[in-house]
C-alpha cells in the first residue's frame, strides 16, 4: 500500500497579509482596490503583401470600482476624398475616453463615427469579483461607415465576463484582402484585459507563509515538514 501525501493547511498562512486581502468579498472590495478593464485592438500588418507579427495598436483602459461606469471608443481605417470607405485600411485613427454627459457622449459619438468607418463603442461597469478573478459587464458596439455619415451597426452585445486576472476576452473581428500596396494591417481583433489595480501602499510588501507537509507510509508512519515561502503582495 502506498504512502499518501496530505496538506495540513488548505490555504496558506499570510503572516502579514493585510485582512482585507482575506476577505470574502469582490476583488474591487478589497481595501478599495479597483479593476483596470483595457479595451484594444490587436492587429496583423501586412507590408507589400507579406505579414509581419501580431500587436497591439490601440488601446483605452480605465480604472474603475464597483458601483462606477464609463466609456470608451476604438476608431479604425478611413476614407478617401469622396467620402467612401478605403476598403485597403484598417490602421487605426483614434482612441480614448467619452464624457459622462449624454449630451456631449452623443456629439462625440457622431464625430467619431464621421472620422472613421470602423468605430467601437465601450460602456464598462466593474462587478463583484471572487479572489483571484475579475468580473466585469461591457455592453460594445461595431458600426461601419461604407460611406461617411452613413454608419450601420454590425455587432455588439452585453456580456458579464469573469475571469482570471490579466486573462484576455475576444469581442470582434474584422479584416480586409490587401493589395500588394497596403501597409497596414489585414486583420483587427477587438478585445478586452482586465485585471486588479493593486493598491499602491501594498505594491511593494513582501509577505511570508508557513507551509506544512505530513507524510504517512505504509505502515503508519508519519512524517512533518514545514516549508516557509516569501512573494510580494498581489504576486501568485
Amino acid at each position: 500500500m502506498k504512502g499518501t501525501v496530505k496538506t495540513l493547511a488548505a490555504a496558506l498562512v499570510a503572516l502579514a497579509l493585510p485582512a482585507a486581502f482575506l476577505a470574502q468579498e469582490g476583488a474591487s472590495d478589497r481595501g478599495g482596490e479597483k479593476i483596470l478593464v483595457e479595451p484594444r485592438i490587436r492587429g496583423t500588418r501586412v507590408f507589400n503583401g507579406e505579414d509581419a507579427e501580431s500587436s497591439i495598436t490601440a488601446s483605452a483602459s480605465i480604472t474603475l470600482a464597483v458601483g462606477e461606469a464609463t466609456w470608451r471608443y476604438l476608431g479604425a481605417g478611413s476614407f478617401d476624398v469622396d467620402g467612401n470607405a478605403r476598403p485597403d485600411d484598417l490602421c487605426m485613427s483614434s482612441c480614448g475616453a467619452v464624457p459622462e454627459t449624454e449630451k456631449k457622449r452623443v456629439a462625440l459619438k457622431k464625430k467619431q463615427l464621421d472620422a472613421a468607418p470602423h468605430l467601437w463603442w465601450f460602456e464598462i461597469r466593474p462587478l463583484r469579483s471572487e479572489i483571484g478573478k475579475v468580473s466585469f459587464e461591457i455592453a460594445w458596439e461595431h458600426f461601419f461607415s461604407d460611406r461617411r455619415g452613413h454608419p450601420v451597426k454590425v455587432a455588439g452585445d452585453t456580456r458579464r465576463i469573469t475571469m482570471k486576472e490579466g486573462d484576455v476576452n475576444v469581442l470582434d473581428f474584422v479584416k480586409i484582402d490587401p493589395t500588394p500596396e497596403t501597409y497596414c494591417n489585414r486583420n483587427l481583433v477587438a478585445e478586452v484585459m482586465a485585471k486588479v489595480q493593486e493598491d499602491p501602499a501594498f505594491a511593494k510588501e513582501r509577505l511570508r507563509y508557513d507551509l506544512w507537509f505530513e507524510h504517512s507510509d505504509a505502515h503508519g508512519k508519519k512524517t512533518y515538514r514545514k516549508a516557509t515561502l516569501e512573494g510580494m503582495h498581489g504576486e501568485e
